[in-house]
């Protein structure tokens, strides 16, 4: 600018002006001192002043209307009143404007159209993946299944399948990059659908390895084992069970058997009720052996024999006692007479037995019918003699007289 030029720019060109007094020539650039009411009266106008036909008339700078008083210059919004030309956003400056672009856009050559920006086509957008250009922006995308984008909008992170409703999976669901597959539990196999479980029946298999029995249950199996076994510590093998020694089953004797065991009784005893055994009262049942008689013990019993008899080596059986071999014939003064379980004693003629049934005393033979003597009768030591009168003799039968 110089002392009489002002140099006004606007967007994509500028004007000149001249200061009061002075009057912009026809090239407009140069000014001309005008010596007229615009000179005489310097601030008849706000911006510029016009002379003519002696006088003058204002107008304004660009940017400027003229006031309704002719002399003042009010500034033009024009972005308000749409003289802007903008195709997006207009900013008023004092006395202009100029235009902007939304975020996503930029400013063309010729200041007012706007273009969109490619942000994919500089460092693909920053985009981990997939980059989308759009009007005015741009979307970040990925490209693989079971990839979304994190919260930056920008890179790609592996979807958790098994976070909502565990992947669809009846039990175990392990998430993969990109992808998720289920699993089952232990003894569980997974169904075609690849997401359900089907149980293993392990006893189909070698009978689960169980000895003996094998029970498939859910998920898993259990073996066990016959009445009379038991489960062995590594729960597949099985062992007899010696029920005699880990409790009191049977009353007398347990005798293990496999895969069971038995209760029986000793010697005079019987077994009842599979356990319990009561005594044998072999007497009454006879069953003892006993010859003659036979007395009842607490599981056994004894043999006796009646008075005049001894029991046998067999202790059984009773022989008859010959009393008259032992105690000095019996105890018999005289004769001894050994009869079957007894003996009595007897005496010669002459004699007959005491009321002790053992010893022996003379028997006076003349007290009974004079001892069959017709005259005379006479006892001696164990008999007696007949004899006569004076004037009889003794006939030869020895006891009549004649």
């Amino acid at each position: 600018m110089n002392g009489f030029q002002v140099c006004i720019n606007q967007v994509g060109s500028y004007y000149c002006q001249c200061n009061t007094g002075y009057t912009l020539d026809d090239d407009g650039h140069g000014c001309t001192s005008d010596p007229n009411d615009c000179a005489a009266n310097p601030n008849a106008c706000e911006h510029i002043c016009h002379t003519h036909n002696d006088s003058y008339y204002c107008t304004c700078y660009s940017g400027y209307r003229l006031a309704s008083n002719g002399r003042t210059c009010d500034e033009i919004d024009e972005c308000s009143e749409g003289l802007s030309s903008c195709n997006m956003q207009c900013i008023n400056t004092i006395g202009s404007y100029y235009c902007t672009c939304f975020t996503g856009f930029q400013l063309m050559n010729d200041y007012h159209t706007c273009q969109d920006i490619n942000e994919c086509s500089v460092n693909n957008g920053g985009c981990e993946d997939v980059c989308t250009n759009t009007n005015g922006s741009y979307l970040c995308a990925c490209q693989e299944n079971g990839y979304t984008l994190d919260g930056n909008q920008v890179n790609c992170t592996d979807i958790n399948e098994c976070s909502i409703n565990n992947g669809g999976c009846a039990y175990v669901c392990v998430n993969t990059p990109g992808s998720y597959h289920c699993n089952c539990d232990d003894g569980y196999t997974l169904n075609l659908d690849e997401h359900n479980c089907l149980d293993i029946n392990e006893c189909t298999n070698d009978n689960g390895n169980c000895e003996h029995i094998c029970t498939n249950t859910n998920g898993s199996y259990s073996c066990s084992c016959y009445d009379g076994y038991h489960l062995e510590i590594n729960d597949r093998n099985c062992t007899d069970i010696d029920e005699c020694d880990i409790e009191d089953l049977c009353e007398q004797i347990c005798t293990n058997q496999v895969p069971f065991f038995s209760c029986s009784c000793n010697a005079g005893y019987r077994l009842y009720n599979e356990k319990f055994c009561s005594d044998i009262d072999e007497c009454s049942e006879g069953t003892s052996g006993c010859s003659q008689l036979c007395t009842n013990t607490i599981g056994s019993y004894t043999c006796t024999c009646d008075n005049g008899y001894q029991l046998t080596n067999d202790n059984h059986t009773c022989t008859d006692i010959d009393e008259c071999t032992l105690n000095n014939n019996g105890g018999c003064e005289q004769i001894c007479h050994d009869t079957d379980g007894s003996y009595y004693c007897s005496c010669p003629n002459g004699y007959f037995i005491d009321a002790n049934g053992h010893n022996c005393t003379d028997s006076n033979e003349c007290i009974l019918n004079n001892g069959d003597c017709s005259q005379i009768c006479t006892n001696t030591l164990s008999s007696y003699t007949c004899s006569c009168n004076t004037g009889y003799s003794l006939d030869t039968d020895g006891h009549n007289c004649s």
